[in-house]
C-alpha cells in the first residue's frame, strides 16, 4: 500500500502542478487577446485531441501488453527498435499531412493552425511512446517529471510571448506548446536512452510485434478517438454555424470543465497496473467501493463551481454570456471522470476494450444526431451545448450497463442515484441564479452523502484489497 501511495504522490504532484498551469493560461490567454485570436487556439487544442489517432492502437497495444511488468525485465532491443520505426512512421505521416493541408486549406489563419497540429502530432505521439512505457512499468516518477518539465517550459513560453515579445496572437501560444513538447520529448529519450536507443534487432520480427501491438490496441485507441468525437463533433458544427468567436466562448467553458480530467486520466493510468496485479474474484467488490468513494468525491468538487464562476465572471467580463452554459456542462466531468478512471480501466483489466469501443461509438451516432438537430434543424445553443452532457451521460450508462454483467453486479440504485443528482446540479444553476443555488446544491448532496455513500467502509475495504 505505501509503494501505490507513493506512485499517487508522484503523479498527484505532477498533474496537479499540470492543471493548475493549464487554468493559469486558460485564465490568462482571453485576458490578453482577442476573443477571435482565442477562437483559433481553441480550434489548435481541438485538433490537438485528435493526433492520438495516428498511432493506430500501436501504443495503446503495447501498454496494455507490458502492463504490470517490470521496467528492469523489458527487452532493450525489442522496445528500441519498435521506437525507431515508430518516429521513422510518424515522422512520415506528419509530412503527408503537412502536404494535404498546404494543398486543400485555403483559410491563412486555420491553415496555420492545421500545420501546427501536423506538426506537434510527430512530437506528441513520441512522448506518449516513452509515457506509455513509464506508465505501464510504474515508473512514475520518471513520467512525472517529464509531465512537469513540459508543463513549466509551456507556462514560460506563453508568458514569453505574451510580456516579452507582446505577441497577442495565437500563433506564438501554439509555437510555445510546440517547442515545450520538443524539449520534453528530447529529455524523455535521453533519460531513457538505454532503453530507447538500444542496438536494433531484426526488423521482420519488430514488424510481428507491431502488428500484434496494433491488433491488440486499436479498440482502445479508436474508442477513445470515438469518445473526443462525442464532444468534437458538436463543437465543429458550433463553429460552423456561429463562428469563431462564439465557438472560443463555448470552448473555455469545456476547457474549464475539463481540467479536472488532467487529474483523473492520471490516477487512471496508476490504477490500472495495480487492478492487472489484483484477484480476478475481487474485482466486482472492488468495483462497488471504488464507485462510491469515486463519485462522491466528484460531486463534493462541484462545490468548486460556485467560487469559480463568481471569479471568472469578474475575471474575463467580455466571456460573461458564454460562462453561464457552465451549469450545462460542468457535469461533463462527473461522466468523463467515471469512464475514464474507472469504467474503462475495469474493462481494459478483463480484456474487453471491445465494450469501450463500440459505447464510444453509439455515443458518437447520438451526438452527431441531435448536433445536426440542434444546431441546423432546430437551432439552439443551449440544447446543443446539453447534447454533449447526454451523449457522454449515454456512453457511461452502456459500458458500466455491459461492466456490470461481467463483474456480475448490480448498478441501478447507483445509477439512477447518479443521474438525478446530476440533473439537479444543472436545474439548480441554470434556473436560480444567486446564492441560493448553492445552499440548494449543497442540501441535494448532503442527502446523497447520507444514502448513497459508504466513504468509510470504501476506502477501508479498498486498502486491504490492493
Amino acid at each position: 500500500m505505501k509503494k501505490i501511495l507513493k506512485n499517487l504522490s508522484y503523479t498527484f504532484m505532477a498533474n496537479m502542478l499540470s492543471t493548475i498551469i493549464s487554468m493559469i493560461v486558460t485564465l490568462t490567454i482571453p485576458k490578453l487577446i482577442g476573443v477571435e485570436s482565442y477562437g483559433y487556439f481553441q480550434l489548435y487544442m481541438l485538433y490537438f485531441t485528435y493526433l492520438g489517432i495516428f498511432h493506430f492502437g500501436w501504443v495503446d497495444g503495447m501498454y496494455l501488453q507490458i502492463g504490470g511488468e517490470e521496467y528492469s525485465s523489458l527487452d532493450k532491443r525489442k522496445y528500441g527498435t519498435q521506437f525507431s520505426m515508430f518516429l521513422f512512421f510518424e515522422f512520415i505521416l506528419s509530412l503527408i499531412l503537412v502536404a494535404f493541408t498546404l494543398l486543400f486549406v485555403p483559410d491563412e489563419n486555420k491553415l496555420f493552425v492545421l500545420v501546427a497540429a501536423s506538426i506537434c502530432m510527430f512530437i506528441y505521439n513520441s512522448n506518449i511512446f516513452v509515457q506509455f512505457i513509464l506508465l505501464a512499468t510504474n515508473m512514475l516518477k520518471k513520467y512525472s517529471f517529464i509531465i512537469i518539465l513540459d508543463r513549466i517550459i509551456y507556462l514560460a513560453l506563453v508568458f514569453l510571448f505574451l510580456f516579452f515579445f507582446k505577441t497577442g496572437s495565437f500563433k506564438g501560444l501554439i509555437l510555445a506548446d510546440i517547442l515545450a513538447r520538443t524539449i520534453s520529448l528530447v529529455y524523455a529519450v535521453i533519460t531513457n536512452r538505454k532503453l530507447l536507443l538500444s542496438k536494433p534487432i531484426d526488423i521482420r520480427s519488430s514488424l510481428t510485434d507491431i502488428k500484434e501491438n496494433i491488433l491488440i490496441g486499436y479498440k482502445v485507441t479508436f474508442g477513445g478517438i470515438a469518445g473526443i468525437f462525442i464532444t468534437g463533433l458538436i463543437r465543429f458544427m458550433i463553429e460552423f454555424k456561429w463562428g469563431i468567436a462564439f465557438f472560443g466562448k463555448v470552448s473555455l467553458t469545456l476547457t474549464l470543465s475539463n481540467l479536472m480530467m488532467i487529474f483523473v486520466n492520471a490516477v487512471s493510468m496508476v490504477v490500472f497496473p495495480i487492478l492487472r496485479r489484483t484477484d480476478e474474484s475481487q474485482l466486482s467488490p472492488l468495483y462497488k467501493k471504488m464507485n462510491s468513494l469515486l463519485m462522491t468525491g466528484i460531486f463534493c468538487a462541484m462545490v468548486f463551481y460556485y467560487p469559480l464562476k463568481s471569479v471568472l465572471v469578474l475575471w474575463l467580463p467580455q466571456y460573461a454570456d458564454s460562462l453561464r452554459y457552465m451549469a450545462i456542462v460542468f457535469p461533463i466531468i462527473i461522466y468523463n471522470s467515471k469512464t475514464s478512471m474507472l469504467i474503462n480501466t475495469f474493462l481494459k483489466t478483463i480484456r474487453r476494450e471491445q465494450v469501450i469501443l463500440t459505447s464510444n461509438i453509439i455515443s458518437v451516432a447520438v451526438s452527431l444526431v441531435l448536433g445536426i438537430l440542434f444546431v441546423f434543424l432546430i437551432p439552439n445553443p443551449n440544447l446543443a451545448i446539453f447534447s454533449i452532457v447526454i451523449s457522454l451521460a449515454i456512453r457511461s450508462f452502456l459500458a458500466e450497463r455491459k461492466l456490470a454483467g461481467y463483474l456480475d453486479i448490480s448498478i441501478s440504485k447507483e445509477v439512477l442515484s447518479e443521474t438525478v443528482l446530476t440533473l439537479l446540479f444543472i436545474v439548480i444553476n441554470w434556473y436560480v441564479n444567486s446564492a441560493l443555488s448553492m445552499l440548494l446544491y449543497g442540501a441535494v448532496l448532503l442527502i446523497y452523502v447520507y444514502k448513497f455513500s459508504d466513504i468509510g467502509t470504501s476506502i477501508k475495504f479498498i486498502k486491504e484489497k490492493i
